[in-house]
């Protein structure tokens, strides 16, 4: 009986964490379907970071490897808590509040499978940069490289 108990007490808690697992990506799968469309064949196509996704936000913050906590709230003027790790990322702000964020692995991918890059020569530039609603980026197979 104890054992019917434990199983059923793990699977509800891999329903629920599956579950939670909803949104985790959203950018990553926008930005996909849109390279697939248009992005092909080495083709470069222009699009506004707002027309990928699918919530409200202020400004966005792009960041690289070995980012700081403190740069990215000097950045945003926001407390920022969440550990950083050998990852890249985009974290999404409507008035002073996070509303999206979603990291990116480019560590051992090569290409990686998906990158959002602030700039495309990133040599001797700040590793973070925060971009508007109307900011352009240059959509590539493997994701976005804002457009200087």
């Amino acid at each position: 009986m104890l054992k019917r108990v434990i199983i059923t007490l793990i699977l509800i808690l891999e329903v629920l964490i599956l579950a939670g697992c909803g949104d985790d990506n959203k950018l990553y799968k926008s930005v996909r379907v849109f390279a697939d469309k248009n992005c092909q064949d080495g083709k470069v196509v222009e699009v506004a970071l707002s027309d990928l996704t699918d919530f409200d936000w202020d400004e966005a913050l792009v960041y690289r490897l070995l980012m700081s906590n403190d740069a990215i709230e000097d950045a945003l003027g926001i407390k920022y808590e969440k550990y950083l790790d050998l990852s890249s990322g985009i974290i999404f702000v409507k008035d002073k509040k996070i509303v999206y964020e979603e990291t990116f692995n480019l560590a051992g991918f090569d290409p990686p499978k998906f990158s959002i890059l602030a700039y495309r020569n990133s040599n001797g530039k700040p590793k973070v940069r925060v971009f508007s609603r109307d900011s352009i980026f240059e959509c590539y197979r493997y994701g976005l490289i804002a457009k200087e």
